[in-house]
């Protein structure tokens, strides 16, 4: 009885979970949270915090043994060597510099993708919204189309129309029904963008679509705090500092050794022959360093590193560049749409509403026939499908000039 309890409060939560609908504020939390491209950025910011810690790499030791007739052929005596190769220090200094530059880019780089998923979760959002307000003006107006068509189909069977006429008035129905089964596929393709992004599974949104955002301020200076201009900037850090790590090793590896061995035999000592056995060693050091005979290569490697980084600076200028024109660009829009809205808002949509309702009333009354009642309808709803564009374009100049700003609102 307790697992059939348990299986059907599954069911029910389960049922519960998937036919919720969520906010723009639930689906951005949910994409920084499960999105894998976040995971991602977060994995290789741990990586570089693992590399940096080991900035200060040391070969491994080399330990040797020697076993045979190298003193004397009565013999075999041992030698054990312990040699230690290591860069010269500023290897490491410059070695560690440049991890911590790597560190500061894979942070930055988390910052570039949430600024990139807000700005796709948001537009996606707004698509959705609005999808949802072209589908309740579309549901109008198929209720009006219906109340054509079937006012219409009862004047034919009384001989008061043609066939003509209630062909085309129920045509025009259809044509109706037809937008309303594309724009509800539009929706479900979008949602599904919108889950992928989420990592949820989740059957509708809530939001408000013709809530118009607030205009911002036009100053495309702003544009500076876009995390894409640091990261590319930070190019240009990683680059100078590869260029001082390849300038290091021009520099000498240093050696260093240890041997202790034996040396069994009479040897003479201070003008006495004397013999040393096997339990008699004798032990010393050795200091060298390996410098390049072939220096093309290190040079070659060298000028490569400080050719780079020209092209990470000629790659900053160009990206800010893109951004300043894009910027430009679409606060030229944003004016554009902004004045179209406060037409609609102030004229159109009222000058719809009421040639909408004039026009039912003028065909109930016969004062007009069916053809000038449907392009009274036609013209009424690409009114509103006109202001809902425009606010939707709107909407997304507003979500793109805060996603070139790097801010999120």
């Amino acid at each position: 009885m307790r697992s059939l309890f348990s299986v059907l409060t599954f069911v029910v939560t389960s049922c519960i979970g998937q036919a919720q609908s969520i906010t723009l504020d639930s689906a951005l939390t949910w994409t920084i949270r499960n999105n894998p491209i976040m995971k991602a950025a977060s994995f290789e910011t741990s990586r570089q915090v693992a590399l940096t810690r080991g900035s200060i790499s040391i070969p491994k030791t080399d330990a040797s043994l020697m076993y045979g007739q190298y003193n004397s052929i009565q013999k075999n005596d041992n030698n054990i060597s312990v040699v230690q190769t290591m860069p010269f220090p500023s290897v490491w200094a410059a070695q560690k510099k440049l991890n911590k530059e790597l560190l500061i880019s894979a942070k930055i780089n988390e910052r570039v993708n949430e600024n990139s998923l807000r700005f796709e979760v948001r537009q996606i959002f707004n698509h959705l919204l609005y999808l949802e307000a072209m589908n309740l003006i579309l549901l109008k107006h198929d209720s009006l189309m219906r109340d054509v068509a079937r006012a219409v189909g009862l004047q034919y069977k009384t001989g008061e129309s043609t066939l003509l006429a209630k062909t085309s008035a129920e045509t025009r129905r259809m044509e109706i029904a037809n937008k309303r089964r594309r724009n509800e596929a539009d929706r479900q393709i979008y949602l599904d963008k919108l889950r992928l992004l989420c990592g949820q599974h989740f059957t509708g949104i809530q939001g408000e679509f013709d809530k118009t955002i607030p205009m911002i301020a036009m100053d495309s200076v702003s544009i500076v705090s876009n995390p894409s201009i640091a990261f590319v900037s930070q190019q240009i850090s990683i680059a100078h500092h590869r260029a001082r790590l390849e300038a290091a090793h021009l520099l000498p590896d240093l050696r260093i050794g240890y041997f202790n061995q034996t040396l069994i035999g009479v040897h003479n000592v201070n003008g006495t022959d004397t013999y040393f056995g096997s339990h008699k060693r004798f032990h010393g050091f050795q200091l060298g360093v390996s410098l390049p005979l072939w220096y093309k290569p290190f040079k070659a490697r060298l000028q490569a590193a400080v050719l780079s980084q020209k092209v990470a600076e000629e790659q900053e200028q160009a990206h800010t560049l893109e951004l300043y024109q894009q910027f430009n660009q679409i606060q030229q829009e944003l004016v554009k749409n902004n004045t179209s809205l406060l037409y609609y808002r102030e004229s159109a949509l009222k000058a719809s509403k009421l040639l909408r309702s004039q026009s039912a009333i003028s065909f109930k009354n016969g004062e007009i026939d069916y053809k000038n009642h449907l392009l009274n309808l036609q013209d009424a709803l690409t009114v509103e499908e006109e202001y809902l564009s425009t606010q939707y374009e709107y909407n997304q100049n507003v979500i793109t000039i805060n996603y070139l700003k790097g801010t999120d609102q």
